[in-house]
């Protein structure tokens, strides 16, 4: 076999199976350095909680104009750095979500066509929306909030720099809410992902019902391929109401929470500045500290279901790699010339009792 003909194989079926794991795996390096840049951007978050208490203890003491001016000037100089981080962050998730789209697009196409000519159930529609929903996933606030979720204990520390009950505070604070995200994730992942193949499903049995739409008003099919498409339609909304509802509960305590806790980490820094034991401005810091311990967890919660989704559509990408059976070794065969020759052709259809067409002899030329 000539070396052209090797390079144009598809690659082993071991490799194709790992395929999207792999171009992740390429990608690692990107990834840890926006895992740093986020480690650098949440150690810069501090500085409005250290601004806020120096204007508290020292600015409105001292009642120094000079160290007014020099402390804003030092914070606005943070929040220039901190904008450019953001920004190079931002365009580096981007080239990782194109990276990946260039990766596996070509591919994805590909199989879902070999599926699709072989008659096997394959929603197209579905697997390229999978990857779109994957690259917008790696380019998304989602990643970001799973990024930035590790560091809610180092606000919880930081907490325990001005009295060891606020740290106690915030860390039950972030339990709690991790519970319920815990929870929620539960009750509605199962059901998530029966909504989202239920809705693939009905799309799919949609997609071909028009693709027979001529036939099908003729024979006056309309309205029992409706009934097909309405039938899954409502499996579909009846598991998405289910997850919803589920998830809402959840919800439901998650905000009461959210609004609750910052007033109550404010009253107990006031009784602790009653007592002597902090100052006026470690009070003002301490809402700041359990808003920012529980934020993580609170932006993990609100795109909890992008976060699922995502999931769902790597898993069902994989799944497809895994199965497609067109990466096998094919004949080499040669370059058509466009010379057709038709010799006592027979057409019969399907439970006709008769040929319709008997011993057709043709010849096409180029």
């Amino acid at each position: 076999m000539s070396n052209s003909a090797r390079s144009a194989q598809a690659p082993t079926p071991v490799a194709r199976e790992n395929r999207p794991a792999e171009v992740l795996r390429q990608c690692r390096h990107a990834f840890i350095f926006a895992f740093v840049l986020t480690a650098v951007m949440e150690a810069l978050s501090v500085v409005p909680i250290l601004y806020t208490i120096n204007l508290y203890d020292r600015v409105l003491a001292s009642r120094s104009e000079i160290t007014l001016v020099s402390l804003t000037v030092l914070v606005f100089g943070s929040y220039l750095f901190w904008s450019g981080l953001e920004w190079i962050r931002q365009r580096l998730l981007v080239r990782i979500s194109l990276r990946i789209d260039w990766d596996l697009a070509a591919d994805t196409f590909d199989m879902s066509f070999r599926r699709n000519a072989g008659r096997r159930q394959v929603n197209v529609h579905q697997v390229l929306g999978d990857l779109i929903q994957v690259r917008q996933f790696l380019s998304g606030s989602p990643l970001l909030a799973l990024m930035s979720a590790p560091f809610a204990i180092m606000f919880i520390a930081f907490g325990a720099l001005f009295h060891p009950w606020l740290a106690i505070f915030s860390l039950c604070a972030a339990l709690v809410l991790l519970a319920a995200t815990w929870m929620t994730q539960r009750v509605s992942a199962p059901l998530l992902k029966q909504a989202n193949n239920a809705s693939a499903e009905a799309s799919r049995v949609a997609a071909q019902g028009l693709r027979q739409a001529e036939t099908a008003l003729a024979l006056d099919m309309q309205g029992a391929l409706r009934r097909r498409w309405h039938q899954r339609h409502q499996d579909y909304l009846g598991l998405q109401v289910s997850a919803s509802e589920s998830a809402g509960v959840f919800g439901g305590i998650s905000g009461f929470l959210t609004k609750s806790l910052p007033s109550m980490q404010m009253a107990l820094g006031i009784w602790l500045a009653i007592q002597g034991l902090i100052t006026g401005g470690m009070v003002m810091a301490a809402t700041f500290l359990v808003s920012k311990s529980i934020a993580p967890i609170q932006k993990v919660l609100g795109s909890w279901h992008e976060i699922v989704s995502a999931r769902q559509s790597y898993d069902r990408l994989s799944k497809l790699f895994s199965e497609d059976e067109g990466n096998c070794e094919r004949m080499s065969l040669p370059a058509p010339t466009g010379h057709l020759s038709v010799c006592a052709l027979v057409l019969q259809p399907d439970n006709a009792p008769h040929p319709v067409l008997c011993e057709v002899n043709f010849s096409i030329e180029p």
